[in-house]
């Protein structure tokens, strides 16, 4: 047999928890008498995935990235190709010239000699602005997407120097899903090169290992669920799953940052949606559209919300309830940007739902979990809620292409109103009683995911969720025998051998008794739970009353004003007299609003601006929060804010993670036009005693509005006042 010639492709130095496998194996590959070589980028790139929005900084965060690479590869002392060095001043100046010719608008499905660069670097493109193709025609994704088929020529041409030079017999990509790594997973196929894909896994410190296909594609798990579905598991891999998904929970085991920090009480949850204990609930879960726009796999007839509108006009005329949870990471993080496009849809949509249809947005701290004891039956598109929904005694449903539809027992097949129609009675009906099958398929199905798709190597891992970890000292310990994961993978890389374990004769013969013993027992157990959540719900419920909030119009015809009050959960309401329209200076008008709520609020009020709405949730999700320990002082609570632009798309936020506007110089580098008293009293639920000692502080400020405005923002950010720690407010300027 010929020696075995590895290629790893590792562009992004900074990218340690997943270089740190090609690393390793390198050293093991070389220890069992195979070549190994890896290829870099020393910064060639003048956007990429790594420094997108990085601005002004993107140059000197190139070179870091660059740098933690050197750093991190140099102990290993592996043979390397950069990809700088395989390229020629020429190459750029074709490649430039190719995508001039280009009208922008075709980026997307951009070829050069019929190589389909613009496909293969679409999913950056929907990743690094989270956004599907809708938002392909922004100037700024065009100008970022122009040098991303720029940098896909030139990867291609220095990889086809490279693979011509270097010969390899096998090849080693991260994930084969951001723009360079995709066209490297893309050649290796070309070329009838064996090619491993590995990402991060779905349970704490593993990785998943895929043969010759991208991450992000369906078909291995599709496929090695099916190699193992008649395989009955053991007591230890039963036991195993469920405390995965106890785990899933409590926000561990996830090997990723958990999108929710807070839990929120079963029995509390009908009062939070201000909905009745006798009504019969369906609820959808939500993704980010994006992930479907990167991933061909998952195409369907129509896209999620557009199955979101269906359910909403069959539910008009229905007597249930439909609860639509919007996943948490739509709404970004400090570190991602929101699906702003997907959350300016289902902003719009809310503004015309019926009575009997809620929408929980993304940042609405109401746990799923919590929710799938009180609901009956429910609709996860795409993600993994839909197992964990199942987990609960839930019937689920899902798209037929989603990732993990084979755990689930229903699937969407018929697009039509009738055919939805159908599915809906189906959910909703006493016969979709889960049963001991459905959890065995459940349990079968998600163990082949995250016990056996994601390995575990002893040799390195995952801690903090972005942190690589060495685990060995002496090379010794990557010799064969040491850990088997590696043992495997090298097998495949050098010989050809099968990447993942495959059924042996004695796992066909496992008796099925003992599952089947373990799953009666778990499915007894969950509806004796759901029995009790009512009863509990109930007795959560009794002697809660919502209290009488005073609501101030700062102006007399607000059409936006009275639409958002018919769909506001909470309906104990009085509204006010607005001030009079013949005030003039800030001065006049903070003093009018005092004469207004000192002779006529109750104890706790909120002033609508025109330029101001709110979502469903805004005055239900503050009253509950003021009966929390925390904020039984707080004068008023701060809601977050989404901003629209001109086109009435969400275009940034205020006062949330990403965005927090601490200080007023934060908040005036952000977004000045927020510096605006008016609106910025709208963004608070106040205690009526709050907001009279807030007015009064502002009025001994001075004349000057500036100083007044600023003394304001200084407040409310300040210890007296709280936060709704969620985006309730939206402003359109």
């Amino acid at each position: 047999m010929s020696q075995a010639k590895i290629l790893s492709f590792v562009p992004f130095g900074i990218y340690l928890v997943h270089n740190q496998l090609d690393a390793v194996v390198g050293l093991a590959a070389r220890l069992r008498g195979a070549e190994f070589a890896m290829v870099r980028c020393n910064g060639i790139y003048k956007y990429c995935d790594v420094v997108v929005h990085d601005g002004d900084k993107a140059e000197h965060n190139c070179k870091v990235c660059a740098a933690a690479g050197d750093q991190f590869f140099t102990p290993f002392q592996v043979p390397t190709f950069q990809l700088r060095d395989c390229l020629q001043p020429e190459d750029w100046s074709l490649a430039e010239q190719w995508v001039d010719s280009l009208a922008p608008e075709d980026y997307p499905s951009a070829e050069l000699n019929g190589i389909p660069f613009g496909r293969w670097t679409n999913s950056s493109i929907s990743s690094s602005f989270r956004i599907t193709s809708d938002g392909f025609s922004d100037p700024k994704v065009q100008e970022v997407h122009r040098q991303y088929l720029i940098n896909g020529v030139n990867t291609y041409r220095a990889l086809e120097r490279i693979i011509s030079q270097y010969q390899p017999t096998a090849m080693l990509v991260f994930n084969g899903r951001y723009a360079p790594y995709r066209i490297a997973l893309e050649m290796a196929k070309e070329r009838n090169i064996p090619v491993v894909t590995h990402e991060r896994g779905y349970a704490e410190d593993t990785f998943f290992l895929f043969e010759n296909h991208g991450s992000i594609e369906t078909a291995p798990t599709f496929n090695y669920y099916d190699i193992w579905k008649d395989v009955a598991l053991t007591r230890p891999q039963l036991e195993r799953m469920k405390q995965y998904y106890i785990n899933r929970e409590g926000g561990k085991d996830l090997n990723f940052t958990p999108f929710m920090n807070y839990q929120t009480e079963y029995v509390g949850v009908r009062h939070k949606l201000r909905i009745p204990e006798d009504k019969k609930v369906l609820t959808v879960f939500t993704s980010s559209e994006y992930e479907v726009g990167y991933c061909d796999d998952l195409k369907t007839e129509l896209t999620q919300l557009e199955v979101v509108k269906k359910l909403i006009d069959i539910f008009r005329d229905r007597d249930d309830i439909l609860v639509v949870r919007h996943h948490p990471y739509i709404a970004g993080n400090a570190s991602s940007l929101p699906d702003r496009l997907f959350l300016t849809e289902i902003l719009k949509l809310s503004e015309i739902l019926p009575p009997n249809v809620k929408f929980i947005f993304p940042t609405e701290q109401l746990s799923s979990y919590a929710l799938f004891w009180n609901v009956q039956a429910g609709i996860s598109f795409f993600s993994s809620t839909g197992l964990e929904g199942v987990s609960r005694g839930l019937p689920m449903a899902s798209f037929l292409p989603g990732r993990f539809r084979d755990g689930l027992p229903y699937h969407i097949t018929d697009f039509t109103d009738e055919g939805l129609s159908q599915l809906v009675d189906t959910l909703l009906s006493p016969a979709s009683e889960l049963t001991v099958e459905d959890l065995r398929r459940l349990y079968r199905f998600h163990y082949s995911v995250i016990g056996r798709l994601s390995v575990s190597f002893r040799s390195f891992g995952i801690k903090n969720h972005f942190d690589h970890d060495i685990r060995f000292k002496d090379a010794e310990k990557l010799a064969p025998g040491q850990d088997p994961t590696l043992d495997r993978l090298l097998g495949f890389l050098m010989e050809g051998s099968p990447l993942l374990p495959e059924p042996a004769e004695s796992d066909r013969s496992i008796s099925a008794e003992e599952e089947t013993a373990f799953l009666q027992a778990e499915l007894d157990s969950i509806f004796d739970q759901r029995k009790e959540i009512p009863h509990l719900t109930k007795t959560f419920r009794e002697g809660k009353v919502d209290p009488l909030i005073s609501i101030v119009p700062l102006s007399v015809n607000n059409q936006t004003f009275q639409s958002w009050l018919t769909r506001s959960r909470f309906q104990n309401v009085k509204v006010l007299r607005s001030p009079e329209e013949n005030v003039t200076g800030i001065r006049s008008f903070l003093s009018e609003l005092l004469s207004i709520i000192e002779n006529e609020a109750e104890e706790f009020l909120l002033f609508v601006d025109p330029r101001v709405s709110f979502t469903e949730a805004f005055l239900s999700q503050g009253i509950d929060m003021f009966a929390l320990e925390e904020n039984a002082q707080a004068k008023g609570l701060l809601s977050g804010v989404w901003l629209m632009n001109d086109r009435q798309e969400i275009a940034s936020g205020a006062f949330y993670p990403r965005h927090p506007c601490a200080s007023v110089a934060e908040l005036k580098e952000h977004d000045s036009r927020l510096l605006d008293i008016p609106l910025l009293l709208s963004l608070v639920l106040f205690r009526k005693q709050g907001v009279v000692q807030l007015i009064t502080s502002l009025l001994e400020v001075g004349n000057s509005d500036e100083a007044i405005c600023f003394a304001l923002v200084e407040a409310l950010l300040g210890e007296e006042f709280g936060s709704t720690k969620s985006q309730f407010a939206i402003v359109r300027f």
